[in-house]
């Protein structure tokens, strides 16, 4: 399958997309941590207003923003440049036989490291709060991040095929990802729903932001519907995504 490419070919698209973080930065000084400072001032406006507005306590509420907030933009930009990567990269497909997944994965790597040193303000809140995280709990947030990185991975692959035939879901798909900011509880509180809880039962972006708060912090326990839920959206969209690829693989190049 050419899935397997992921792991055959994994230095090419770990090298792609370190690389594309090095040209991106090349001549900055601060370099990536730019976008690690620009969180922070947006999550220090955030949390002051929003914990007035909805009269929460900035200690109990900042947490839940942060993790939330941080997770968020890994999710939202993933799908975004997924959705858009076989346009995007329509030279190089053209030019040279290589793996759709290898392409992939190199923007998924890109996002993943973008992340990474956006969790330095995870590692400070936890220092600041003086929360800590035992072994198992961690063991938890590798399991959900991984499953949650499978799930971004197949729907991104999905996506990216629909958007490469039809060249007019890609605002769409930019349009449902910013309504889905809204309906879900980043930097509000999910309790305001009260008896409509079902906006969140349906929502597998909650359920990965819910599940990686629940790990992280201590005094939250894991809702294993979710994680099930999630499991479950997972397969189905990996499947698909593998069915769909093989089936349009060789028609993708006709429709750059």
């Amino acid at each position: 399958m050419d899935i397997l490419n992921i792991f055959k070919e994994s230095s090419k698209w770990i090298y792609l997309g370190y690389h594309d973080i090095y040209l991106k930065y090349s001549r900055s000084f601060l370099g990536p941590w730019w976008s690690v400072l620009t969180v922070t001032v947006i999550l220090a406006f955030l949390s002051n207003v929003w914990s007035q507005i909805f009269d929460i306590s900035l200690i109990s509420y900042l947490p839940h923003l942060i993790i939330c907030y941080i997770f968020w933009l890994w999710i939202s930009s993933t799908l975004l440049d997924l959705s858009n990567f076989i346009i995007d990269q329509s030279s190089l497909i053209s030019q040279i036989k290589i793996s759709h997944w290898v392409l992939l994965m190199r923007i998924f790597f890109r996002n993943v490291l973008v992340l990474m040193h956006n969790c330095l303000l995870l590692i400070i809140m936890f220092f600041y709060f003086k929360m800590h995280i035992d072994f198992i709990s961690f063991v938890k947030f590798i399991i959900i991040f991984f499953i949650s990185s499978i799930f971004l991975i197949s729907n991104g692959m999905l996506l990216a095929i629909l958007v490469t035939r039809f060249r007019d879901f890609l605002p769409i798909v930019s349009t449902v990802i910013n309504l889905i900011f809204f309906i879900t509880p980043i930097i509000w509180d999910e309790k305001i729903l009260d008896k409509n809880i079902f906006i969140l039962d349906i929502n597998p972006v909650y359920w990965i932001l819910n599940l990686i708060e629940s790990s992280l912090v201590e005094r939250l326990s894991i809702n294993y519907n979710y994680l099930i839920n999630l499991i479950l959206v997972t397969l189905i969209s990996l499947i698909l995504s593998i069915l769909v690829h093989k089936f349009y693989r060789s028609k993708i190049i006709h429709w750059l």
